[in-house]
């Protein structure tokens, strides 16, 4: 068995569009977690540790199960949970001791019906995990801005949200969110996209809990 001091993350899109995350932070990172994930890492370091779930695996395989979490907990690990996967499996294990962290988590415990595909996304399986989709909850809180602004009406902002909430998440793309909103405001996709940068709150947690640890910087 090995011994590892450092925090081990696991953790795909929600690092995107960082590249040289591995030298920016000193903790080992892992690709998004699936199923079995969190017991070879168990099975295979010596001492308890920090585990840090960000993303894991929805539907090309099974998804990292509650048990070997709690078994993790149970061996004295500190397992965190963030942004996506993570964020979902906090909310439901907080109180077995797993601790959750940033906006998205917040979402889970407050609101019973946010939903887990809110934070799902297309992406390509390798660095820099590129996206083919948006998540859900990083529309939604652009949508909630514009509305704010007075940009869109609420009843624009609800009936948006309503359409790309019906569709599949592979299909909540920055093309469709354009096509949405220029039913009510002139707006172009390249613009959709800068903005949009601006909420990508998955990111923005995961980066946040990173900063805690010591920067390779």
């Amino acid at each position: 068995m090995n011994a590892l001091a450092k925090p081990i993350v696991f953790a795909g899109p929600s690092l995107f569009p960082l590249t040289n995350y591995s030298e920016r932070w000193d903790v080992e990172f892992f690709p998004p977690v699936a199923r079995d994930g969190i017991n070879r890492i168990v099975r295979n370091i010596a001492r308890p540790g920090t585990l840090v779930i960000a993303d894991g695996v929805f539907h090309a395989s099974l998804s990292v199960g509650h048990a070997e979490i709690r078994n993790a907990i149970d061996l004295g690990w500190k397992v965190h949970g963030v942004s996506s996967m993570g964020a979902i499996r906090a909310a439901e294990m907080m109180h077995l001791g797993m601790i959750g962290h940033g906006s998205v988590f917040r979402m889970f415990v407050d609101d019973d019906n946010f939903a887990d595909d809110e934070v799902a996304l297309l992406h390509t399986p390798a660095p820099p995990y590129y996206p083919g989709s948006e998540p859900l909850v990083h529309i939604r809180a652009f949508l909630k801005k514009l509305n704010t602004d007075g940009t869109i009406s609420a009843d624009a902002y609800l009936n948006i949200l309503a359409n790309l909430k019906s569709s599949w998440f592979g299909y909540r793309t920055l093309e469709l969110v354009t096509q949405q909103l220029c039913r009510y405001i002139s707006i172009s996709e390249s613009q959709v996209e800068e903005a949009i940068s601006n909420f990508r709150i998955k990111h923005f947690d995961l980066v946040d809990l990173l900063n805690r640890w010591p920067s390779n910087e």
